[in-house]
């Protein structure tokens, strides 16, 4: 066997020991839970649907053997993982690239942090990459071999990405600028045009799967699929905007190039320093070498650059950034030709010195270096995001948040619920495991469609009740007062502006007003109280906050707890110094778990300042807001408090104080406002 069969084994291999030993035993969060339904239920995702994506998961778990329902799911990503690495590999040689510095440039893409995660978990990416690399690859080889295989190919891949992810249209330059340099494949497009719209339509055909299993298995259908209309509007992600962050995205410029800014932020954090100066050092040495593939992969790069600032992702909240760092995968992708170029530039460097060199020892430490360089870059991304990996694999946090949400009384209930976490991961585990059958689970938008409110009745034995109006769409507020006088308890997970909303665990409980609260207050106080006492949450390393998905469930738990700390402390009946004693019972009891999490320690000063309290936990937390990067006003008005009343330290609570000052406070607002 030659040298390249032998890589492409240590590639399988290291596919097989890294990725696929590693696939996820649990439900992971975001889009993955819901995508771990759908290929477990022969359903279809949100817009644009993901056919393909969704009949080729639902054939894996309907034929592999493994036990376990997860490992089944994240097949999918993993199989087509490994299968880009070897076609990114062959694709790479075939530019004329070394054989070990693709097989390293391929080596060291697997083990970036997105690319590894989501070849793991129940994602879209891994098979939206390998369409794309297949595109690429079947244009090279159709320059080489002038065979009409390979248009065929394209067009059949480019029709199955259509029925799969809608960003490899900004692959769509870089293939144009392809075409008009080399325009006799124009007369080839020409001379098999019939044959090309054959494959493209076949590969589009993949759409057929979404009306027909929406008939036959009833699953949730967002748009009407069954309707003309309600295709188009699926197929074009047109309630998100097809490729804005959601449909709700803010039109600030300033966020906009935030976003931008942010990729050179996740490029440090996972290239590094010297993976940056790799792909800036790919750039200049292709303009200066071959100008045809500088132009065709600088229209494969500059376009996902324009979509992450076209999208406008808000990366303040850890749960958007989770969102954001998904579509890294693309980003990533897309930079690895120009770090493997890079790569390959010093590489001829090196074979410089053997031709203008005798001497053997300097070329052996020429080589050695290099080795060492590109093993380097590999191991120290294997050192640090291996653990994660196995974090991944093994953890239940979200599988224990979901059953958090879902833990209400087994009576008949509607339960509100924003955001993928929330709706994907108790749909999860009501539509596999049969969990709480006796709650309605539904979005606010399911009451602007009637499909959807047909669903719903269709769908529980305990029937919500949709109050009659000229419009299609149900009114909120009319639609949860008439079904709480109908017996059903209404919960959410974050309050609206009319009623009386508490606390209830991990969601809001909702009252028609204070005198109905009042009657069950101290039961509910209590019920909370159990609650948080009693359940420690989620305790993350520094590491394990790389997975931002993670670290949103951290933002949330603290979210909750402090919620009912508020909740607390104006509703108990006890004098002060009892609730006072039981509010920080509560915070101390999980402080370990949220001592490195903003929300929660500024929260616990909030309380020590107004109380007067200096424990031990208040000046850990003081220490941990004193070093934190983005304190607002408040948070140094906080700090002066402290600084005042535990430290007596007059001199640097007036520092403080004077920042406070600056960043807009006001003159007459003083201390005694905290308490």
């Amino acid at each position: 066997m030659n040298t390249a069969i032998y890589l492409t084994i240590f590639l399988f291999l290291f596919n097989f020991f890294f990725f696929f030993a590693n696939l996820s035993s649990h439900i992971f969060g975001g889009d993955s839970a819901e995508y771990a339904t759908v290929l477990t239920s022969w359903g279809i995702a949100h817009p644009p649907g993901y056919p393909l994506f969704s009949l080729l998961g639902n054939f894996f778990t309907s034929v592999l053997p493994f036990p376990n329902l997860y490992h089944k799911a994240s097949f999918i990503s993993f199989l087509f993982s490994m299968l880009t690495s070897i076609i990114l590999f062959y694709f790479l040689t075939n530019l004329k690239i070394n054989l070990f510095v693709s097989f390293f440039a391929v080596v060291f893409y697997l083990t970036l942090l997105p690319i590894w995660i989501y070849g793991i978990v129940p994602e879209v990416f891994s098979l939206a990459i390998f369409l794309i690399i297949l595109q690429m690859h079947s244009l090279f080889k159709l320059k080489e071999t002038k065979r009409n295989i390979w248009i065929f190919i394209f067009f059949f891949t480019i029709g199955l990405s259509f029925g799969h992810h809608h960003l490899f249209l900004f692959y769509f330059p870089a293939y144009l600028y392809f075409f008009l340099k080399n325009k006799f494949f124009l007369d080839i497009i020409k001379k098999n045009f019939k044959k090309n719209l054959f494959f493209l339509i076949l590969g589009l055909s993949v759409y057929i799967y979404i009306p027909i299993t929406v008939y036959l298995n009833k699953v949730i259908d967002y748009e009407n699929v069954l309707t003309l209309e309600g295709f188009f509007r699926l197929i074009t992600r047109a309630s998100y905007g097809t490729f804005k962050a959601h449909a709700y995205v803010s039109d600030s410029f300033l966020n906009r190039l935030y976003d931008v800014f942010s990729l050179f932020v996740f490029y440090l954090h996972d290239f590094k320093l010297l993976g940056i100066f790799l792909i800036f050092f790919g750039f200049f040495y292709l303009f200066g070498k071959n100008k045809f593939l500088f132009w065709f992969f600088s229209l494969s790069y500059f376009p996902i650059i324009f979509f992450f600032f076209y999208a406008n992702f808000s990366v303040a909240g850890s749960f958007s950034l989770a969102t954001y760092e998904r579509f890294l995968y693309f980003f990533y992708f897309s930079s690895i030709f120009f770090f493997a170029f890079g790569l390959q530039a010093i590489f001829k460097v090196i074979k410089k010195i053997e031709a203008f060199s005798n001497k053997k020892i300097i070329l052996q430490i020429a080589y050695f270096c290099f080795l060492l360089l590109t093993i380097n870059l590999i191991y120290t991304n294997i050192k640090k995001n291996l653990p994660v990996i196995k974090f991944i694999k093994n953890t239940t946090a979200f599988e224990n948040y979901a059953n958090y949400l879902m833990n209400i009384p087994k009576k008949k209930s509607i339960v509100f619920l924003h955001g993928d976490n929330n709706v994907f991961l108790t749909r999860h585990f009501q539509d596999i495991y049969g969990k709480n059958k006796q709650s309605v689970f539904l979005t606010p938008f399911f009451l602007q469609k009637e499909h959807l409110k047909k669903w719903i009745l269709n769908r529980y034995t305990k029937k919500p009740f949709f109050p009659k109006n000229s419009s299609e769409i149900t009114d909120l507020q009319e639609f949860i007062e008439e079904n709480y006088r109908r017996g059903f308890l209404i919960f959410s997970d974050k309050p609206y502006q009319f009623g009386k909303w508490v606390p209830y665990r991990l969601l809001w409980l909702y009252y028609p007003d204070e005198i109905k609260f009042n009657k069950e207050k101290k039961e509910i106080l209590k019920i909370n109280y159990d609650f948080f006492k009693k359940y420690k949450f989620i305790k993350l390393t520094d590491a394990e906050k790389n997975i931002i998905f993670l670290k949103n469930l951290e933002d949330v738990y603290a979210e909750k707890i402090t919620n009912f700390v508020d909740f607390f402390i104006l509703n108990n009946d006890e004098n002060e110094k009892i609730t006072m004693e039981k509010t920080f019972q509560i915070m101390d009891n999980v402080f370990y778990n949220f001592e490195n999490n903003y929300f929660f320690n500024r929260k616990y000063l909030v309380y020590s300042v107004k109380y007067n309290q200096c424990f031990p936990n208040t000046k850990k937390a003081a220490k941990f807001l004193e070093n934190y990067f983005g304190k607002t006003a408040r948070d140094f008005l906080l700090l002066a408090g402290y600084f005042n009343d535990c430290e007596k330290n007059e001199k640097k609570s007036e520092v403080f104080f004077n920042k406070f000052l600056k960043l807009g406070g006001k003159n007459d607002y003083s201390l005694e406002n905290i308490r």
